[in-house]
């Protein structure tokens, strides 16, 4: 069977290519690959026929693509290289300027740190081993070691006493623990006396609620009497214009449009007035401005700042009042329960005597049946007795 060939250019034998002419240079290319041409193209092309036999049906060749040449990979290369000046000169920019304003900006090292410094501390602290929620505990476990101590200190002290003279010939050995132990036990001693008659000398002095409303009632009687003594002052002091025109209840004249036009008029501006001598447009009356004629100051903010304190102190005498008359109150309840609690007592100590005496009485009389019973017995006796004498006395 014959042969069949495949390619591009399947009608040129494999062994028919051109021989290259000697002696001619080929320029050499800028990326230095020479076999990027039309030329090498064909021939890479026509280097690739193969001819295949029946035996070439049950086994492909694989055609294997070509290398890259060596001046595509230094032209990559150069292209990796490639760095952006202008980029880098404006993050430098920002850098200077973002540490001038902040000198640990760029510090993460640092912001890291404190950020799990709490973390950290937590776990030195529990390498340490000392507890965290229990010295309270502790103290309380120290003071309860030292009252122990103390008492049995004072127990063997009491055994010396009962000792008496029993040992007094036999030498004593004291240790200097023991000598250091008693020393701190005194100095606590002393520190707990200390500590309490201070706290019995605050509570001397605190008085409870009764100092507490104490000082509230003081406070009230001295700012009522600073009020008074600013009204005093503000009643001596010497009355201005604006406070006598206040008092008379007089009010300043404002000024009509005839007068505002006529003092505009006497300075150069032009205001229109008709016949009547009215103004024809007020607007010409107004100025640059807001053009709101002033307020005449007046005492009327130190008056009303009087009439407040004024308030105030009336406020807090009504409200001392209050409680004054609270305070009578719970008195007047107070003993008028002593006194309920003394009838009470009283009704209860008369119901008790008179039940004591009824029972007297009923002890009375039933002593006085019993007695009647045991000598009418003993009537009954001795007339039995009698009869049984005269009986015998007859019978002989």
């Amino acid at each position: 069977m014959p042969a069949i060939a495949f390619g591009l250019g399947s009608k040129a034998k494999s062994g028919q290519a051109k021989p290259a002419i000697a002696g001619q240079k080929r320029k050499q290319n800028l990326f230095g690959n020479d076999g990027e041409d039309d030329d090498t193209h064909h021939v890479s092309a026509t280097e690739n026929v193969s001819v295949l036999d029946d035996k070439d049906y049950d086994t492909p060749q694989l055609l294997k693509s070509p290398k890259l040449s060596n001046g595509a990979s230094s032209g990559q290369k150069s292209s990796q290289q490639y760095t952006n000046l202008s980029a880098l000169h404006t993050a430098k920019r920002h850098t200077e300027q973002a540490t001038t304003v902040d000198t640990t900006i760029y510090d993460y090292d640092a912001i890291y740190d404190s950020l799990h410094a709490p973390k950290n501390k937590a776990s030195e602290d529990t390498k340490d081993g000392v507890p965290r929620y229990m010295t309270n505990l502790l103290k309380s476990a120290e003071v309860r070691k030292r009252d122990q101590l103390r008492a049995k200190e004072r127990l063997l002290q009491k055994e010396r006493e009962a000792e008496g003279d029993e040992f007094a010939d036999k030498e004593k050995f004291v240790t200097g623990a023991y000598k250091a132990q008693q020393e701190e036990i005194r100095r606590l001693e002393e520190e707990e006396a200390a500590r309490e008659a201070a706290e019995d000398e605050k509570r001397r002095k605190g008085g409870g609620m009764t100092g507490f409303y104490k000082d509230l009632l003081k406070k009230d009687e001295q700012r009522t009497m600073e009020i008074s003594k600013a009204v005093e002052a503000a009643a001596t002091r010497p009355k201005t214009e604006a406070d006598i025109e206040e008092a008379s209840g007089e009010k300043p004249m404002e000024k009509s449009a005839e007068q505002m036009a006529a003092e505009l008029n006497a300075r150069g501006a032009k205001v229109a007035v008709n016949d009547d001598g009215e103004v024809v447009d007020k607007r010409q009356l107004l100025a640059a401005g807001l053009n709101v004629a002033p307020k005449p100051k007046t005492g009327a903010a130190s008056q009303s700042k009087v009439g407040t304190q004024v308030s105030r102190a009336t406020e807090y005498s009504r409200s001392s009042a209050a409680l004054s008359a609270r305070g009578a109150q719970r008195e007047r309840q107070t003993r008028m329960m002593a006194e309920q609690l003394e009838k009470m007592a009283e009704q209860q100590a008369q119901a008790e005597a008179e039940e004591r005496k009824a029972l007297e009485e009923k002890a009375k009389s039933t002593k006085t049946g019993t007695d009647i019973l045991s000598a009418k017995e003993r009537y009954l006796a001795r007339k039995r007795a009698q009869e049984t004498e005269k009986a015998n006395k007859s019978g002989r």
